[in-house]
């Protein structure tokens, strides 16, 4: 009888601990994906407030946007869509291509759920921002200091962003095929908590310097350029020379670190 019992528990504890770690696996990918539309969002009610037009979007934003545009028209009925409809879309097309509008709808660079992998995140803000940044992720701390503090800065691309890839993956095995036989340890798992938020935090720092490349190029040209003739870190301070130039107090000045 106690043999019994025994096994009994064995089995009993034995699924409690597959389904805490199907709970951690799902609850861990679907704040990722949420973070990654909501940085999609956000990034785009920054870039409206800063262009005035559709025309001073990136080239390669306003020729793909027509594109990702008709593809949202075909999943208008998708629960993650439900504050759109065919007339929002329909005055959205008129007023970014009739009356040069910047108002471009976030909802357009959004992905099928369940699919951002790294490739994925790559080409959906390479579509936002117009150019191929994110290739420069590796260079964003905290993301630079962990790939070289576990020796992974000289892989290539695959062997970067591995943890992320196999959270997907485990994420989509999950879903398609329940309770998986293996799973990964605590430590395992506790270790690609950390490089999704390391992985995060980087990818913000990287959207920040796209909005404020955005902010540069209209400033360059409608604005005086002086060369620094000195700059410190800490605290951040810019020393430069220039014949009539007049500071007007909260006027924005942006200097540049190439």
């Amino acid at each position: 009888k106690e043999k019994e019992y025994l096994k009994l528990f064995s089995t009993h504890y034995s699924n409690i601990k597959r389904l805490d770690y199907v709970s951690k696996i799902i609850f861990l990918y679907g704040i990722f994906e949420q973070f990654i539309e909501n940085c999609i969002k956000e990034y785009v009610v920054e870039l409206v407030e800063i262009v005035d037009s559709f025309d001073d979007l990136e080239i390669k934003v306003q020729d793909d946007y027509y594109k990702l545009w008709r593809d949202l028209m075909g999943k208008l009925e998708w629960a993650k869509y439900e504050d759109l409809n065919e007339s929002i879309m329909i005055k959205n097309l008129y007023h970014t291509k009739c009356k040069n509008s910047p108002n471009i709808l976030y909802q357009c660079f959004l992905r099928n759920g369940g699919n951002y992998n790294h490739k994925k995140v790559m080409e959906t803000i390479n579509a936002l921002v117009g150019r191929d940044s994110i290739k420069n992720l590796p260079q964003y701390d905290p993301l630079r200091r962990y790939l070289i503090q576990h020796n992974m800065d000289k892989l290539d691309e695959n062997g970067k962003y591995k943890l992320l890839d196999d959270l997907v993956m485990y994420r989509n095995e999950i879903a398609h095929n329940g309770v998986p036989d293996s799973m990964l340890s605590d430590i395992e798992f506790r270790e690609m908590v950390h490089y999704v938020l390391k992985y995060a935090k980087s990818l913000i720092s990287l959207l920040s310097d796209e909005l404020m490349y955005v902010r540069w190029k209209k400033l360059q040209d409608k604005s005086q350029i002086v060369r620094p003739t000195n700059t410190w870190k800490r605290p951040f301070i810019a020393s430069f020379e220039a014949p009539n130039i007049m500071l007007e107090q909260n006027e924005l000045i942006m200097v540049r670190n190439n």
